[in-house]
């Protein structure tokens, strides 16, 4: 079941790098001077917008841009695409937030620099979405969103750059950065969340998807976390970096974490895993310079190495144990590289639930909170 959930959701950002790879070249003038990746013209998109020399009365072609995204985006039709040039588009351009993206349509920026190269495409603003969370922009079913420079800037509490909502969308080659938040995932649907830089005073994703949630090959940056609360996520490839809370937290899911590189201070740990979380942890690389690499809590059983399948994981914490579980369970943590071959218990694990953690196939292999 979780082999094919994965490689499903792979299809998924293949595909989705795929169409994004079509569209590399900029929107200028001679477009058709242009040559893609593999030498062929560059492909005519159905809509253009130009914050600089567009106005909403023309007539949204390459050489009479439409003026807003927003316009655009009320005139496109399901599987058009949407060219935006370099420029700033704010409430003060004429958008209106949130921007809110239909089903099938793909919105398009600067892939190549993730939107902050030479020519920023930046979009900045925020307005509110379901009374409760506020974004920049918000994902339609099957949309893509690729190339973009995001800034939400308001430093109050559930502000995203982009809401997910019931959507099966692709994020693809963005950066963000905002004051609270840059994604948030309700609802259900397998959005894509793939190759984009995520800066934030607290949340990169927040996941309540209960779908099967890809972040995949992204950057977290600044101490922005991943906070995945419900649904199968696939969390795999991806860089943590700076000082948070955690880099990923797990409540009462069974997400798969595969090959992310962890790098930080946490308050409480790299994983924080509570509740019932039961997530499967391979190949990742944590380096806690404050904090836990895994924290364990409640009756949260994850899945660090088996006797059949090795974990692979790399475990360095400079304040005090790798793993520390406080849940009841007993937890499997084989095939692992800790700071003391084999890891010893009380200084790379510790113990202090009803339960323990292995991490060899002996009897011996095994830490318990002390009598």
């Amino acid at each position: 079941m979780r082999g094919r959930r994965r490689l499903a959701a792979i299809g998924l950002v293949t595909l989705a790098l795929a169409v994004a790879g079509a569209w590399l070249a900029g929107c200028s003038d001679d477009d058709d001077k242009v040559s893609g990746p593999s030498g062929e013209p560059e492909p005519v998109y159905d809509l253009y917008v130009d914050v600089t020399t567009g106005s909403d009365g023309y007539s949204g072609s390459r050489d009479s841009c439409f003026k807003t995204i927003t316009h655009a985006l009320s005139v496109a039709q399901p599987g058009d695409s949407i060219k935006v040039r370099p420029g700033t588009y704010n409430a003060a351009s004429g958008e209106t937030f949130p921007i809110t993206i239909p089903d099938s349509i793909t919105l398009i920026g600067d892939v190549v620099n993730r939107g902050v190269g030479d020519d920023t495409v930046r979009i900045d603003g925020v307005g509110d979405y379901d009374g409760t969370n506020w974004a920049t922009l918000v994902a339609g079913d099957s949309s893509v969103i690729t190339g973009f420079f995001i800034r939400q800037p308001s430093t109050a509490l559930t502000r995203y750059g982009i809401v997910s909502e019931d959507a099966t969308c692709t994020v693809i080659a963005n950066t963000f950065r905002s004051e609270y938040g840059c994604i948030r995932l309700l609802g259900s649907g397998d959005p894509v969340i793939s190759d984009n830089t995520l800066s934030s005073s607290y949340y990169g994703v927040y996941s309540n998807c209960t779908g099967v949630a890809l972040i995949r090959d992204n950057e977290f940056i600044d101490g922005s976390y991943i906070e995945n609360v419900t649904g199968d996520a696939n969390i795999i490839h991806n860089a943590f970096s700076g000082n948070a809370h955690r880099a990923i937290s797990s409540n009462n899911h069974s997400a798969f974490i595969d090959s992310n590189v962890i790098v930080g201070s946490y308050v409480y740990a790299a994983l924080r895993l509570m509740s019932g979380a039961t997530p499967t942890v391979r190949n990742t690389s944590i380096t806690a310079n404050a904090g836990y690499c895994v924290q364990i809590l409640g009756n949260a059983n994850p899945d660090l190495g088996t006797a059949g399948e090795p974990g692979g994981n790399t475990f360095a914490a400079g304040g005090g144990p790798c793993v520390y579980s406080e849940s009841v369970a007993m937890v499997s943590a084989l095939g692992n590289t800790w700071p003391n071959m084999p890891p010893v218990c009380g200084t790379d694990i510790e113990v202090s639930g009803a339960g323990s953690v292995a991490f060899g196939p002996g009897a011996a292999d095994t830490c318990e909170a002390p009598k």
